[in-house]
């Protein structure tokens, strides 16, 4: 099957639908606030299909809705999102060589020390993950990681916009989604699988909890910690 007809297929399942009401939602699925476990739970047949993000709007083009179709989505914490997704491009692309040092991409992100690491996100982006040269993505990744990539280096927010009164659950309080889950989707929660969660340090030279870092997440998902109320 070709990437098109993945992405359609995944575009489609990316519309739930309530099995006690006649209600349907636009699930947005940003980058790690636990997606792939959840998309296991709520969209089985689609577990061996790519896992991609795609934007409130874009869900609703490609399904030919209109607007009026409710958003769904869960937020997190920038600063754990962005330790998370950091850890995600060392482990979860290739176990062996680390993405960052692929000797195929042209911006190789720095890792000696924690302030090389910032100043390359500075040099490179703007405020809210605005790319300053549009190929930056590419520059950083190949076609066969540009999804990821272009997804996680994205705003929480940029993937809500369009959307009037979208219902936000916190990752930091999955309960209440699995609560809303079961009174308004009819799905049984107790089978929701933890998967994904990489537990081994991060293995660079990088303070990922220092100042450095802390004030150059708020550079980069600034209007996040505005919208979805972070401090």
């Amino acid at each position: 099957m070709c990437l098109n007809s993945y992405a359609l297929m995944n575009f489609n399942n990316m519309i739930l639908k309530s099995n006690i009401h006649n209600n349907q939602y636009a699930w947005v699925r940003i980058p790690k606030t636990a997606t792939r476990a959840y998309a296991k739970l709520l969209l089985p047949e689609q577990d061996r299909l790519p896992h991609t993000h795609s934007s409130y709007s874009k869900i609703i083009e490609n399904n030919n809705l209109d607007y009026t179709i409710p958003c769904l989505t869960v937020s997190r914490n920038p600063h754990s999102r962005f330790i998370s997704m950091m850890k995600h491009f060392c482990f979860r692309l290739d176990l062996e060589t680390p993405l960052f040092q692929y000797k195929k991409y042209s911006l190789a992100i720095p890792l000696e020390n924690t302030t090389d690491f910032c100043n390359f996100f500075y040099t490179h982006y703007e405020k809210n993950c605005i790319p300053k040269d549009r190929l930056t993505h590419l520059k950083i990744a190949h076609y066969g990681v540009f999804n990821l990539y272009s997804a996680f280096l994205k705003t929480q927010t940029s993937f809500i916009q369009g959307a009037e009164n979208p219902i936000i659950f916190n990752y930091e309080n999955l309960g209440e989604f699995n609560t809303w889950l079961e009174t308004e989707i009819g799905t049984d929660t107790s089978q929701l699988e933890h998967i994904g969660k990489i537990e081994t340090p991060f293995p660079f030279n990088i303070d990922l909890q220092s100042d450095e870092v802390r004030t150059l997440v708020k550079y980069l998902f600034e209007e996040d910690y505005v919208r979805f109320n972070y401090v």
